[in-house]
């Protein structure tokens, strides 16, 4: 017999720790704790901490089960125990899955998120009555989105340091360990808060102005330089209601602050402004059907004007997978868009609309990465 202090809550068998011979053990409750002592008559005696709060072990021994073992041990009965451990057949507990929350990364309760069905819900009012379902996620092993279910529901106090993160689609708070997913030229990286600077991108939740109707090029672009070169008779409609309204186009020019050749020359282009400035004041125009021409910082863009749900896709393309970079280079502004994906399919269907609006646009194509150099759908991806 060991001489043993304290409650005795169980008999055990162990080992000793030198020579992994099978000796006695007892678990014992002692200074709060459960305690298991053994003594090797060789080596002597020994204490480990079995639970640090014993109040948690005779909570867990309550569920205590001699099971049926395991279906697949993992190695096979020849020397006993604890030689032939890792599971052997002698294994009776039957083998549960452990969740340990071993960081204290989270967000606020204002936070939304994805569900798989498409709806945009605040964390709060998951936790709070505790949904269940898929939330979109990031899969760190194959470096794509993905849905994941929800396993659990936690709430915590706030602790002293949080870190707010403002971008045009909102503002964010996080504690200083929580990872965002960042916009990179190498594609989307995951970054702790701390470590965001000013100018980086973050993949946060955006809401398109999608319209139900067809709409032009230029209700995407009012408020850019560009200028517009709109084949067939476009000029000569406006000037026509422009000549109804003040009676001629100079009284227009002047009154709308748009230079007179600008009105009068049909090789002379229209600005964006000049357009936007027109519509305000209550004229309408179509733009038509046909491919017009913009010119950007001395390039000019062929594009088809009219804009349906093919070209909100592609938007959505580059919005959860592309890249939007702008720069200068030898005095020149260049800005570029790529976009990553590993789905044939997909790149397919961003490279054919691409090709349906921009006719003359050409690409790099490189396995999972497309680059393009196009101004206007810069322009427009970065609203």
């Amino acid at each position: 017999m060991i001489g043993m202090e304290g409650e005795l809550l169980k008999r055990t068998k162990s080992f000793c720790p030198d020579c992994l011979k099978v000796i006695e053990g007892k678990v014992i409750e002692e200074d709060g704790k459960a305690l298991i002592k053994k003594e090797c008559p060789e080596h002597g005696k020994f204490q480990d901490t079995y639970y640090s709060d014993v109040e948690i072990y005779k909570r867990f021994e309550n569920f205590a089960e001699v099971g049926d073992g395991v279906e697949n041990p993992r190695t096979k009965e020849q020397r006993g125990c604890p030689f032939d451990c890792g599971l052997c057949p002698n294994h009776k507990s039957h083998t549960v899955l452990s969740i340990i929350d071993v960081t204290n990364r989270c967000v606020t309760g204002d936070t939304e998120v994805i569900l798989e069905d498409g709806n945009i819900e605040r964390i709060e009012n998951i936790v709070n009555e505790k949904k269940e379902g898929m939330v979109l996620s990031w899969d760190r092993a194959n470096y794509v989105p993905s849905f994941e279910k929800i396993i659990g529901w936690q709430k915590l106090d706030a602790p002293e340091i949080l870190v707010k993160v403002t971008s045009h689609t909102g503002k964010y708070t996080f504690t200083p360990d929580h990872e965002v997913l960042v916009d990179t030229a190498r594609g989307p990286m995951l970054k702790r808060v701390d470590a965001l600077k000013k100018g980086d991108k973050i993949y946060s939740l955006a809401k398109l102005p999608i319209s139900p109707k067809k709409t032009d090029i230029i209700e995407l672009l009012a408020n850019s330089e560009f200028e517009f070169f709109v084949y067939g008779d476009f000029k000569g409609r406006i000037k026509e209601q422009l000549q109804q309204k003040f009676g001629s186009l100079k009284k227009a020019s002047k009154s709308l602050g748009i230079k007179y050749e600008r009105l009068i020359d049909s090789k002379i282009s229209l600005s964006a402004k000049d357009l936007r400035n027109l519509r305000e004041k209550g004229f309408s125009f179509e733009i038509g059907s046909s491919f017009i021409k913009i010119k950007v910082h001395h390039k000019t863009y062929k594009i088809f004007p009219l804009l349906d749900e093919d070209f909100y896709y592609l938007l959505g393309l580059i919005d959860s997978d592309g890249h939007v970079e702008s720069f200068e280079e030898a005095g020149k502004s260049t800005s570029y868009i790529s976009f990553f994906n590993k789905s044939d399919n997909l790149s397919a269907r961003f490279l054919e609309i691409v090709s349906k609006y921009f006719p003359e646009q050409t690409v790099r194509n490189e396995s999972d990465r497309i680059d393009l150099n196009n101004l206007v759908l810069v322009e427009i991806a970065k609203q």
